[in-house]
């Protein structure tokens, strides 16, 4: 499952192939994990999961770009309407206090301080930047950079919706 990512999700998927019970639980009371340290080791970590949680299809990577930016980001904007468009304003408000309450308890339920909800614009906008990372590496055959290792498509089209990666080293 090298050549798979991200390989715990193929794990999980090889498990339940082979009839045996898989689940997805929270156990923030029981262990704490650390993902990557600092936002260059982030960006390089999810850019590899971005095209592979999207099954490879950039497509849906383009449009996860778009969700960000609309859904996520848009609301946030709303000082920029009060002025011209006040009701427009006021609904992007509301829309922005839903989506900090939401991130809030999630975060709670994570075991995440909630004042972390209030980031969520500048997370957001990172999450466009590797999104559009993950797909210029994709459309530039660069593939996917993870730990001294290389996975790439070659030979492939871009449009290639496969999971198992061809592995350099």
């Amino acid at each position: 499952m090298s050549n798979i990512i991200p390989d715990d999700v193929a794990f999980m998927e090889r498990a339940k192939s082979l009839g045996l019970s898989a689940h997805l639980v929270i156990a923030t009371r029981v262990l704490r994990v650390r993902m990557y340290r600092g936002l260059r080791e982030t960006f390089a970590g999810w850019s590899r999961y971005m095209l592979s949680g999207a099954n490879n299809n950039i497509l849906v990577v383009f449009l996860e770009v778009i969700y960000a930016l609309s859904f996520n980001m848009l609301p946030f904007l709303f000082p920029l309407f009060i002025g011209r468009y006040p009701t427009s304003a006021v609904l992007l408000a509301l829309s922005s206090l839903l989506i900090i309450i939401i991130r809030f308890r999630v975060n709670r339920l994570l075991g995440t301080a909630g004042g972390w909800a209030l980031t969520h614009p500048i997370g957001s906008l990172l999450l466009a930047f590797i999104a559009l990372n993950s797909f210029w590496r994709r459309i530039t055959g660069q593939g996917v950079r993870w730990k001294g290792r290389i996975y790439r498509e070659k030979e492939r089209s871009i449009f290639w919706t496969g999971k198992e990666y061809r592995l350099e080293k």
